[in-house]
């Protein structure tokens, strides 16, 4: 048995750096682009010169706005409360039983975990803090009537999944898992690490 913490987005509308800074670079740039488009370029108003230069400078500053918090965690934007519980023979959502027998499919996302920095990832255009909250993580379960449960949950560091091989070794070997998502939820991607992990599964 494994315990995760499952989290809930707010339903709430909260605008994150990237959609303030961005939203209101866009608004000063679109009336310079209107007017450029019409008229002269040499005869364009101070003011749209002073919206152009506005709109090209506001990314830098919630850049600089970023850097000064390069130790904070991304907004929640949302809630964590106790809640999925894997085990053998049953997954619990919040105190209901999901048994297994009664579940057709199960997929795990699990790519993100608590200080994962999205600096790491690429993300040079990102105005947030760049710490995740490790909550972009997610069980999908599929019903043998068909419907379907979506959670997300929280890991708090890299490959904390990994605490719930068995049970996750388990579904696989009733058929509710596929190879291919227990290997990617697991984190092996080396050939040779992948083919000694695979000796260790039950022959189904």
């Amino acid at each position: 048995m494994y315990k995760f913490n499952r989290y809930i987005k707010s339903s709430k509308f909260r605008p994150s750096r990237n959609e303030i800074f961005y939203s209101i670079s866009l608004i000063c740039f679109l009336p310079c682009v209107v007017y450029l488009c019409f008229w002269d370029e040499r005869n364009m108003p101070n003011f749209l010169n002073i919206l152009f230069v506005i709109a090209i400078f506001l990314p830098f500053v919630g850049k600089f706005i970023r850097l000064l918090n390069e130790d904070k965690y991304k907004p929640l934007n949302g809630h964590l409360e106790d809640g999925i519980i894997l085990e053998f023979e049953k997954i619990t959502i919040n105190n209901t039983e999901l048994h297994i027998s009664n579940i057709k499919k199960i997929e795990f996302n699990c790519s993100d975990y608590k200080n994962l920095s999205i600096r790491s990832l690429g993300h040079n255009t990102d105005l947030n803090n760049p710490l995740s909250n490790g909550v972009d993580n997610q069980i999908k379960i599929i019903m043998n009537d068909h419907s379907i449960y979506t959670y997300n949950f929280q890991q708090l560091y890299e490959f904390e999944i990994r605490n719930a091989t068995s049970e996750l070794v388990n579904y696989y070997s009733l058929g509710k898992l596929h190879f291919l998502n227990l290997i990617d939820t697991l984190g092996y991607i080396d050939y040779e690490e992948i083919q000694k992990f695979k000796d260790t599964l039950p022959k189904i």
